[in-house]
C-alpha cells in the first residue's frame, strides 16, 4: 500500500530561503512557500533577476528538481511571479483555483464566531492571489454578508452596517455584533442550565 504525504514548508529564519519538503503540493502549501520566498527576498534584498535561482532548489521533491533542472536557464530568467504561475500550472491539479473558490463560496458561518470564519474565508481567498478566481474586497464582503449567521444578519440589517466604508472597519463592526450575539447565547445557555 502506497501512502502519500503532503509537502510542508520549513524556513529556519526570514533571512534563509524556505524549503518545500518532498510530497504532494497543495495550493495552501505552495502559498506558504511563496510567502516565505517573498519574505526572504525582502530581508536579503535579492534582486528580481536572481530570485528564482536563489529559491528554486529549495523545492526538494525530486520530480520538481528534475523539472526545474531540465529548463533551469529559462526559468532562472523568469520573474518570481511568472515562476510561481508555471509551478501552479504544472504541479497543482488543473482545477485547483476553481476548487478553492468553490470551497470559499460554499462556506457559511454556521455556529462559528464571525471573526474565525472571516479569517478562513480570507485565507482561502489569499491562496487565489494572482488568479482570476480571487475575490475583491467588495465580493468578499458580499459573501460574508450573504452567508453569516441568520441572527447576525438580522442585527446587521437593523444597524445599517452596509453604510460603513472600507472592508476592515466593516468587518470589525460585524465582529462586535457577533460577539454580542455569542455573549447573549452563552448567557441564555447558562440560565437554562441553572434552571435544571
Amino acid at each position: 500500500m502506497t501512502t502519500t504525504k503532503n509537502a510542508r514548508v520549513d524556513q529556519p529564519a526570514p533571512t534563509k530561503p524556505p524549503f518545500l519538503t518532498p510530497g504532494d503540493i497543495t495550493p495552501e502549501v505552495l502559498r506558504t512557500w511563496e510567502m516565505g520566498c517573498r519574505q526572504y527576498f525582502k530581508h536579503k534584498a535579492v534582486p528580481a533577476d536572481e530570485q528564482v535561482g536563489k529559491v528554486a532548489w529549495g523545492m526538494q521533491e525530486p520530480a520538481i528538481q528534475e523539472w526545474y533542472l531540465n529548463d533551469q536557464e529559462r526559468m532562472d530568467k523568469l520573474t518570481f511571479d511568472a515562476y510561481i504561475a508555471e509551478v501552479r500550472a504544472y504541479w497543482l491539479p488543473w482545477d485547483w483555483a476553481d476548487s478553492t473558490r468553490q470551497k470559499l463560496l460554499s462556506s457559511v458561518q454556521g455556529n462559528k464566531a464571525f471573526s474565525d470564519w472571516a479569517v478562513e474565508v480570507q485565507s482561502l481567498n489569499a491562496i487565489l492571489r494572482g488568479t482570476e478566481s480571487q475575490l475583491t474586497e467588495l465580493q468578499l464582503r458580499f459573501h460574508l454578508k450573504a452567508h453569516m449567521h441568520a441572527d447576525l444578519r438580522t442585527k446587521y440589517r437593523t444597524e445599517n452596517v452596509k453604510a460603513i466604508v472600507g472592508f476592515r472597519p466593516w468587518q470589525e463592526k460585524v465582529r462586535l455584533f457577533d460577539e454580542e450575539r455569542l455573549h447573549n447565547l452563552a448567557t441564555l445557555d447558562a440560565a437554562f442550565r441553572a434552571e435544571r
